[in-house]
């Protein structure tokens, strides 16, 4: 049963007894007790490395042995990823890792929060001990991997963003035309109306010219992640020029695919509407972001001058003049067709791809963020779920 403690005693952490999990599940699933169990509660986030207190644990004791170890997943997506449980002389202790913090549990007494620090300082000093099987453990057992951001994910998660807002405007060039100011009877009216209608207009043509440029290099971060999720080994392996792969002209990027790659059953198609469209794309988003001048898409207006003197052909309305030609000239009516544009290259560039092979890069790319091992250079996608924060009951008593 274990008795009541007001302070952990020095040799607490080094007189831990294993259990096996068949006592464990008797302990927790007994019936009718007389009263609840005073319990202690802990996290710890900094404080000790997860995996520095895995390898003690495990060096110590072997795999692990608590109960949600034998319940979880053979996955990434738990809510607790591993457990220890060992009797103490206070009862039972449950030492867990989740997605954020692990998580202590000591059954059979209620300790003060000073007294963390003193677990801590206990389980910290008894590492010396097993230094040999900690490191043996990490070096041969554990896999290390680096998380990064998938750049494609990163850019099309903020053109949704954009488009989500641009959207909500619910503007419509045509119908939100105002007359000339002049036209009106109430001029004060006419002209906060102006002045609202131009602020939306404004905040709308910012939008679209944000999308507009990050189109086109969205379509570039997926060819780079087909690059670097499909290079060849021989490729891969020569750092120099596997760089040097994604400093190409993007023309010569996009035909280099197949060779450079594999899982590619045949050649990239210049002349495909999906590849002319894109860079098309391309050039129309290097005259808006460079400023070219192509005096073709940048006119608005024609007319003659007598000397100094302006003689129109027509007359134009205040709104075609300011607000309308904004629009026209960043394509606030565009960014829907030229989104499409974008898609339907990813779809073609997929499509040469073999079936297996594009299923994989498909995971892969629609995932933001992923994973890549250190000693390896194997990719993967680590966790199929955004992590969820969840805790442990902090509830003071036990009446499992």
């Amino acid at each position: 049963m274990g008795k009541k403690l007001e302070a952990l005693p020095e040799d607490y952490v080094a007189n831990f007894e294993f259990i096996h999990p068949k006592d464990i599940a008797a302990e927790f699933l007994q019936k009718n007790r007389r009263s609840p169990r005073p319990s202690t509660a802990w996290s710890f986030i900094d404080e000790v490395r997860p995996s520095d207190l895995y390898c003690y644990l495990g060096a110590r004791f072997g795999p692990p042995n608590g109960l949600q170890s034998l319940f979880r997943s053979d996955d990434s997506d738990n809510l607790i990823h591993w457990e220890w449980c060992f009797k103490t002389v206070t009862g039972i202790i449950t030492i867990a890792g989740l997605n954020y913090r692990t998580e202590v549990r000591i059954i059979g007494t209620k300790l003060s929060d000073s007294e963390k620090s003193e677990f801590l300082r206990q389980v910290k000093s008894d590492f010396s001990n097993y230094g040999k099987k900690m490191a043996h453990l990490r070096k041969e057992h554990l896999e290390p991997w680096i998380e990064f951001v998938n750049p494609y994910q990163r850019l099309r998660g903020a053109v949704q963003k954009l488009m989500k807002e641009l959207d909500e405007l619910n503007l419509d060039p045509t119908l939100d035309a105002l007359p000339n100011v002049l036209e009106s009877d109430d001029i004060d009216a006419a002209t906060k109306q102006w002045s609202d209608r131009a602020e939306v207009y404004s905040r709308a043509i910012g939008l679209s010219f944000g999308i507009r440029a990050m189109l086109p290099v969205m379509a570039e971060s997926f060819i780079n992640l087909l690059f670097f999720i499909l290079a060849r080994p021989t490729i891969r392996s020569d750092k120099s020029l596997f760089a040097g792969v994604f400093r190409l002209p993007m023309h010569v990027r996009v035909r280099s695919l197949p060779y450079y790659c594999i899982g590619f059953k045949g050649h990239i198609d210049s002349d495909h509407r999906a590849v002319r469209d894109y860079f098309q794309l391309v050039d129309t988003r290097n005259d808006l972001l460079h400023g070219n001048i192509d005096i073709e898409k940048l006119k608005f207006n024609e007319l003659y001058f007598y000397g100094k003197v302006p003689v129109f052909t027509q007359y134009s309305t205040m709104w075609e003049r300011t607000l309308g030609v904004s629009h026209r000239t960043v394509g606030l009516t565009e960014v829907h067709a030229e989104l499409s544009v974008v898609d339907v290259f990813v779809e073609y560039l997929l499509g040469l791809l073999d079936e297996k092979i594009r299923e994989e890069v498909k995971m892969m790319s629609d995932k933001f963020d992923l994973g890549i091992r250190k000693d390896t250079g194997r990719l993967g996608v680590l966790f199929g779920k955004p992590l969820v924060d969840f805790s442990l009951s902090k509830s003071p008593t036990d009446k499992s």
